[in-house]
């Protein structure tokens, strides 16, 4: 038979998808670290579909813009600007580093609040971001955030981990 076509915004349907399909599921009850990582990801997809929404840009303005992003992490040395993971940046170092979300939840991830052995793993990764940075490492954070499922920004904390940060390395 015939199907009523409805029509949702962009972040709807994304979330329809994700959770009508249980693959969001599949992926949190999963037990590994690209699992997690894939689940994080697409919450992040939704919470970027939302923004985007918020300043009015279209289903077709958002995947365009994704699609340009999407080369962002492969190094080109002779750039003036490389944005990263903090995986890809393993074993590279730069001039200058800027590091985004040192916020409790984002790192360390809030899955890894109750598990010493994943909070131990996000204190090295942190530790390894950190250190990339030759001359100057500048770290900054949102005081809001918007997190998957939420309505509304809400307040973030800084990082544990930004209290372990020898005093004389702060200006």
């Amino acid at each position: 038979g015939l199907q009523k076509q409805v029509e949702a915004p962009p972040t709807e349907l994304l979330e329809s998808v994700l959770n009508g399909s249980g693959y969001l599921d599949m992926l949190t009850q999963r037990d590994s670290s690209e699992d997690t990582a894939r689940a994080d990801n697409l919450r992040e997809l939704v919470n970027a579909m939302a923004e985007a929404t918020e300043r009015g840009e279209t289903l077709t303005d958002f995947l365009d813009r994704a699609a340009l992003v999407s080369d962002a992490d492969s190094y080109d040395e002779q750039a003036l600007i490389t944005l990263m993971t903090l995986h890809s940046a393993k074993g590279l170092e730069f001039e200058h580093v800027l590091r985004t979300g040192p916020e409790e939840g984002v790192v360390p991830h809030s899955r890894s609040q109750n598990d010493l052995e994943e909070l131990e793993e996000e204190r090295r990764l942190c530790y390894v971001g950190m250190t990339r940075a030759k001359d100057t490492l500048t770290l900054t954070r949102a005081v809001y955030r918007r997190t998957y499922g939420a309505e509304r920004l809400s307040g973030s904390l800084p990082s544990r981990f930004l209290q372990e940060v020898p005093g004389e390395l702060i200006e």
